[in-house]
């Protein structure tokens, strides 16, 4: 008997799972809706930012990007090689309509994975700004700043999923006959 309601108990936790999970799905961003300012080269997937014109500032930005309603993060590689001085700053920022605001400010030789959540944000319309930015007292042309791997995640799974009545119904009644044939076998069974 408890062979048989444990196999039943975990089909149930297996069987819970998998209808509340949601799918999701990466997608490299279009980086065509972008405007590339100053000392930005972009060749693929990979954004330089150099200082090659002595600019204090270079930006690679989209002042409309469209956060689409199954949204849920965007992320990016990025890496930071910094000139002599060591005061520059590789720079991603976020104006949402209500103010812009640095999410994310590099200094030194630096790199890792940059993560926004995109979810507070769905169905609006956002600028996002990557940035090589001065210090301020750099007078070097050294420094270079690199994005690559822009990827979008999206949920596949409709976000208005609710099970129907009828699904859960069959369900339901899946699980009775599982458990009334799993008590029918145990009390068949001699003593």
């Amino acid at each position: 008997m408890r062979k048989n309601n444990r196999l039943f108990i975990e089909l149930a936790v297996i069987t819970t799972f998998l209808s509340i999970s949601g799918a999701a799905s990466a997608d490299q961003l279009d980086l065509n809706t972008f405007t590339p300012d100053g000392d930005v080269n972009v060749n693929g997937n990979v954004v330089t930012i150099d200082e090659t014109s002595g600019l204090w500032s270079s930006y690679f930005y989209d002042d409309s990007f469209s956060v689409s309603s199954n949204a849920l993060s965007f992320s990016v590689n990025y890496g930071l090689t910094s000139d002599e001085y060591d005061d520059d700053w590789l720079v991603v920022m976020v104006d949402d309509g209500f103010g812009s605001y640095y999410d994310l400010e590099v200094n030194g030789n630096n790199s890792g994975i940059y993560v926004l959540d995109l979810v507070p944000f769905r169905g609006s319309t956002i600028s996002l700004t990557f940035g090589l930015e001065a210090g301020i007292y750099d007078d070097g042309l050294g420094s270079v700043a690199t994005f690559s791997n822009f990827d979008l995640t999206l949920n596949t799974q409709p976000t208005d999923a609710v099970p129907e009545p009828a699904t859960m119904l069959l369900f339901g009644t899946g699980l009775a006959g599982l458990l009334a044939r799993s008590r029918k076998r145990n009390s068949a069974k001699p003593a």
